[in-house]
């Protein structure tokens, strides 16, 4: 990180919280940075959106958090902040395509230009835990111009480094920022979370299940993301296994039904990013399985984590993660501690 940085922020955040509303990953991310933040401002000025009331829920309030539901209204108070010195602004961590096309383009274009706004008037930009992938040499152009604007700027994995091709800090995912918890109870459940997209590979899950219930392990589906239900509950049938689904369950309430489960399972097998990630700081050993050719998951944590995969039947016997014992577990807790140190590290002086 540069000296730059370590200059006291004040006034008020600016960022956006709209995403994918279903996804409680990218809700993790966006207020495990926000809550990080929360005392290096003054106030937030939060965009949600059209963001059901439910995920906004989820996100800290109180006096110095301001919501914004209509986009001018939140443009307007960011001009005024930034008319008055007082602007900070807050890129949301996770992927970002360098695309081509012009709405995309423009887009970026000006945001750069409120970057620069920003910046003149002595405002802090952060740009933290960003994933690029995509090959529009014009995209990348311009994000080599906020990089250069910004006052911390971090990414999450050496492929977007090489992508963006200069000099930058590589810090792990937000959602490493959370508090590894030690293992306090039996755990004798595999989870299982799947995308929703991509089609099961069913042998290979029937030779999970069956060696998981050998093991004396139970398997269960779980939906960290809404859209996975439905595949969830056609698996769930055809294995004749339970499935943990979010159905009509607000945020908060599927939240904790999903880190119950991973704080009980012995193991958690999936192909989403932030469903490993959780699932480790709850305990659980993560086992990646492979059902499309992307990098995102490997490139994200490999350096910071030990998450196997699985992708062909013919690689296993008796499939060997189950036989995960609790002082491994423990050698795990331990490096993600020190893995949540780099994490704070990357956000900001005051860690």
């Amino acid at each position: 990180m540069s000296d730059r940085s370590k200059s006291s922020p004040r006034g008020t955040l600016f960022c956006s919280i709209s995403a994918q509303w279903d996804n409680l990953g990218d809700v993790e991310i966006r207020r495990t940075i926000l809550d990080l933040l929360s005392d290096q401002f003054d106030k937030q000025a939060i965009y949600c959106g059209s963001m059901p009331i439910d995920y906004v829920a989820m996100f800290s309030s109180g006096t110095h958090v301001k919501f914004y539901s209509k986009y001018m209204p939140f443009l307007c108070a960011l001009l005024l902040e930034i008319s008055k010195g007082r602007a900070s602004l807050l890129f949301a961590p996770g992927p970002v395509l360098m695309v081509a096309n012009v709405q995309a383009l423009l887009k970026s274009v000006s945001l750069v230009l409120v970057v620069m706004m920003v910046r003149r008037r002595g405002g802090q930009v952060l740009a933290i835990g960003r994933s690029l992938r995509g090959v529009s040499s014009l995209a990348l152009a311009i994000e080599r111009t906020l990089q250069k604007f910004c006052t911390v700027y971090t990414l999450r994995d050496g492929v977007s480094a090489s992508l963006l091709g200069v000099d930058t800090v590589v810090a792990p995912d937000i959602a490493f920022a959370n508090v590894p918890r030690a293992p306090t109870t039996e755990r004798n459940v595999i989870g299982i979370s799947l995308r929703y997209d991509r089609p099961p590979d069913l042998v290979l899950l029937t030779k999970v299940i069956r060696d998981c219930e050998e093991s004396e392990k139970t398997p269960i589906f779980v939906s960290q993301v809404k859209r996975d239900d439905e595949q969830h509950r056609y698996l769930a049938d055809f294995f004749g296994c339970s499935a943990l689904l979010w159905g009509d369950k607000s945020h908060s309430d599927q939240f904790a039904v999903v880190m119950n489960l991973y704080e009980r399972a012995h193991t958690v097998i999936s192909d989403r990013l932030h469903v490993l990630i959780l699932a480790a700081e709850a305990g659980a050993f993560p086992i990646e399985i492979k059902t499309a050719a992307s990098d995102k998951i490997q490139s994200t944590v490999s350096r910071w984590l030990d998450v196997p995969v699985l992708n062909h039947v013919a690689e296993f016997g008796r499939l060997n993660f189950l036989d995960g014992r609790d002082e491994e577990r423990g050698r795990q807790i331990d490096g993600l501690r020190a893995v949540q140190l780099e994490v704070l590290k990357s956000v900001g002086p005051k860690y």
